[in-house]
């Protein structure tokens, strides 16, 4: 562990996650199916590119 340790971790829990979610639950009102895999790709992007 580094010394960002305490900065990425609210930024990826704190920021990442509820605006992935938010973005998959608007999406799965139209498109049922697409919701939560639109969350994990977007996520997993995002944390990949992060770490």
């Amino acid at each position: 562990m580094g010394r960002l340790c305490g900065v990425w971790d609210p930024l990826v829990w704190g920021r990442l996650l509820p605006i992935t979610a938010a973005l998959g639950a608007c999406i799965s009102v139209s498109w049922m199916f697409l919701g939560p895999l639109v969350l994990l790709f977007i996520y997993i992007i995002v944390y990949i590119a992060i770490f």
